[in-house]
């Protein structure tokens, strides 16, 4: 069987596209961008002139080197783009567009309206900025859609510099947020209330009486929980427990409005025109328009998230080539068209976990499906019926499951067991919450409260029941796993052959068989040097954090917090596959020792900056590392002669005007310093 190209013609506009956001994402070229949007914007003219009058090949050329620089410059512009203007000390107008929970502070997301310049000048924009209101985290004066002047210092957020950890500045920048701003109460004044546009201002209130309703109904907080994540998109109310033991069973997705709902939510519409049909027959076209305005009311409604975006536009594309147009659809030209516009919108997208997982998820249903769906087929409906749920989860599966390990580093085994009743389950909550509100709108709440309630109530007391027992079941979820971004990109390179050679044949098999042969060379080869590795890492942290990893065992010096262990060093762990852990403090070992305030590192020496230090080790001995940390700021009182071979390492834990007055220090005498606040976790091997 031949890939249908001429049937996915935005298809390959679309890859051309998303390489050139890739290229400009990590080959940083000087250029005016000015200068080659206009170069594109000629060469498009000259196609469009010259079409039909030069070689079709040629012709092709043109437009692929048009469809990646355009790629390129839109994620090119929107990456040099940045909030300058906005730190130091400022007072600015601030928009509040979404609050966050936290502990101990008011998390919000705002839209800076204006700010006061330096010289007192008063500068409309419009950029996003992440704002903490000290203390204030049950405070209930901060309000969505109000905005307030507030004054503060704001600065750029850190990015995280320790190896493979979770670098939640760059996960902001994604979103188009650089910027944050620590206030106290007293900083804060309301200017105006209800900010956001009159649309935006009536969907916050119908959203608001939903949960209200949704609350007055279900006191129980783990079932009220569930029903505002997957009626209304809220997940702020889940607890922890609950929140994991959908991880765990691969069912997580149920919970955030997407792609899933908006299926069911139109299989509802479906189902609803046909039953209406006998009353009243809506041509096709009326037919689409209703489907895609209830997609978009319900899509703002649940709070307008990326991944219920996503869906929802791909949907409405769907409706309007079937309906409304009446072309034939292939699901892979709403795909392409659907990330195409999306890309356009915000290249800085292809980036997002949730992007990706939803259009790759998407993508293997379409794809796996139908093949799984021919392989078994049985006389009795309801095993076909179950059947056909597990071919759907597994079809999933196969092009998500290596970005699952890739940015999770773990893989829920027990998904084929939840996929018997989850969407099931999910078909029948999300149907019987949307129409209990549609009641409670009509003013039938006696109807809900003697019949819709009581359902629901026991729906969500079974689906609770059965997520925790699939939860306990031994080996339900494969943890501390670990793909680096070589073995991924050969992982898939191994399934997109498989996908060839099932639509295209034998050809494709030598293909998958070669890179199958490099993905187990290199995970081999990798595996034998993890086994006589010998690094030590001094991370970013705010006290004292060092692992000395020989073979696959770890000695750990320091304050090891394990609240903050994926942000520090867990992760790293995992990629140089450790299987023990042990206490440096108490622990040496033949290749490196741990005494009086001195790490010998094999051959390599780390000394602490204090004079006790200095006073054990033997003048004639080289000192190959100083370490600076909160606890030994002595560094200025010991000579430069004692300093000069050494290169100085200023630990994370140093207050940042601590830091300043060392780098002052070393520039003077000449000392080289490695400052891991901005160059990231130092590493040394040994």
């Amino acid at each position: 069987m031949k890939f249908p190209h001429h049937e996915i013609p935005l298809l390959k506009p679309l890859l051309l596209f998303i390489a050139g956001i890739i290229f400009a994402e990590y080959f940083k070229i000087s250029i005016r961008i000015s200068s080659l949007l206009l170069y594109l914007i000629i060469g498009l003219v000259a196609i469009t002139i010259v079409k039909g009058r030069i070689h079709k090949f040629f012709h092709s050329i043109i437009l692929s080197i048009i469809c990646f620089s355009f790629g390129y410059i839109l994620h090119h512009e929107r990456t040099i783009r940045t909030a300058t203007e906005l730190i130091g000390e400022k007072t600015m107008s601030i928009r509040i567009d979404e609050i966050s929970p936290h502990e101990k502070h008011k998390k919000c997301f705002g839209s800076v309206l204006s700010h006061l310049s330096n010289e007192n000048q008063l500068i409309n924009t419009n950029k996003k900025i992440l704002v903490y209101f000290k203390g204030l985290s049950s405070d209930s004066s901060i309000v969505v859609g109000n905005e307030y002047l507030i004054s503060g210092k704001s600065f750029p957020i850190q990015e995280t510099t320790n190896p493979h950890a979770f670098d939640y500045a760059q996960y902001l920048d994604r979103k188009g947020v650089n910027m944050q701003l620590f206030v106290e109460k007293d900083q804060t004044k309301l200017l105006r209330k209800n900010q956001h546009s009159r649309l935006k201002q009536v969907i916050q209130s119908i959203r608001n009486h939903c949960l209200i309703t949704l609350e007055k109904y279900f006191p129980d907080k783990d079932k009220l929980g569930i029903l505002q994540a997957m009626v209304l998109g809220k997940r702020d109310g889940l607890e922890k427990d609950i929140n994991q033991a959908f991880i765990d069973t691969g069912a997580i997705h149920v919970l955030a409005v997407s792609g899933l709902h908006v299926g069911i939510l139109c299989l509802f519409i479906s189902l609803l025109f046909k039953v209406l049909e006998p009353l009243f027959r809506l041509p096709k076209i009326y037919q689409g328009i209703i489907s895609v305005l209830i997609i978009w009311i319900f899509a703002m409604i649940t709070g307008g998230s990326p991944a219920v975006l996503r869906a929802a536009l791909m949907f409405s594309l769907f409706y309007i080539a079937k309906d409304i147009i009446h072309r034939q659809v292939s699901m892979y030209n709403v795909l392409s068209a659907t990330g195409l516009i999306l890309l356009v919108i915000n290249p800085s997208q292809l980036f997002q976990v949730g992007f990706q997982f939803s259009f790759l998820a998407v993508l293997s249903i379409v794809f796996f499906f139908p093949y799984l769906k021919d392989a078994f087929v049985s006389r009795f409906r309801l095993v076909n019926y179950l059947y056909t749920s597990v071919a759907i989860g597994i079809a999933a599966q196969v092009l998500v499951f290596p970005l699952s390990i890739f940015y999770f580093n773990q893989f829920a085994n027990s998904f084929l067991i939840s996929s018997l009743f989850v969407v099931q389950f999910a078909i029948i909550i999300l149907v019987s919450g949307l129409i209990l509100l549609l009641l409670e709108f009509a003013g039938l709440a006696i109807i809900n409260e003697k019949l819709l309630v009581p359902i629901l109530d026991f729906v969500l007391d079974a689906f609770k029941g059965l997520i925790h027992w699939v939860q306990e079941l031994p080996y339900s979820v494969s943890e501390n796993l670990w793909l680096d971004q070589v073995q991924m990109f050969l992982l898939y390179a191994c399934i997109i052959s498989g996908m060839f050679y099932l639509k295209q044949g034998r050809k494709f098999t030598y293909l998958g068989m070669v890179f199958l042969f490099l993905l187990l060379n290199y995970t081999v080869a990798d595996t034998i040097n993890k086994r006589k590795q010998h690094v030590a890492y001094i991370y970013d942290a705010k006290e004292l954090c060092i692992d000395v990893i020989v073979g696959k065992r770890v000695f750990h010096l320091g304050n090891m917090d394990r609240e903050n262990a994926g942000f520090i060093y867990s992760r790293n762990r995992l990629s140089h596959s450790i299987d023990i852990d042990y206490d440096l403090s108490y622990n040496s070992y033949n290749s490196f020792e741990h005494r009086d305030g001195i790490l010998r590192l094999g051959s390599k020496i780390l000394a602490f900056a204090n004079i006790e230090t200095f006073d054990l080790i033997r003048k004639d001995q080289k000192i190959d590392y100083v370490l600076v940390t909160d606890g030994n700021t002595e560094l200025m009182k010991l000579t430069v002669d004692q300093l000069c071979e050494s290169e100085i390492i200023i630990d994370g834990s140093i207050k940042f005007w601590e830091i300043e007055k060392f780098l002052t220090y070393a520039e003077e005498n000449g000392l080289n310093v490695y400052n891991i606040k901005t160059k990231g976790a130092k590493k040394i091997e040994f």
